[in-house]
């Protein structure tokens, strides 16, 4: 057994109601969060995003699209 792990986990912060959660749709919205946060942190640069996500390139594009990020990349590049 994994005691370490075991203890890091905390089953009482995660409430799963009796009809159940959606996985898949709880996962997007925090890989939308992150790479948000990172596309401003990156001023738009979706190379430098994709590096510190651990995310290969087209990975990355590839998720910037499926969540219509396009034009908040655009928003976050600096205007000279």
């Amino acid at each position: 057994t994994d005691s370490e792990g075991s203890a890091a986990f905390d089953n009482e912060a995660i409430n799963i109601p009796d009809e159940g959660v959606k996985l898949e749709e709880i996962l997007d919205e925090k890989e939308k969060t992150y790479i948000m946060a990172v596309l401003r942190n990156t001023d738009g640069n979706k190379e430098k995003a994709a590096k510190l996500l651990g995310m290969q390139i087209s990975k990355f594009k590839r998720s910037v699209s499926k969540f219509g990020l396009d034009d908040f990349v655009e928003s976050c590049k600096k205007k000279d």
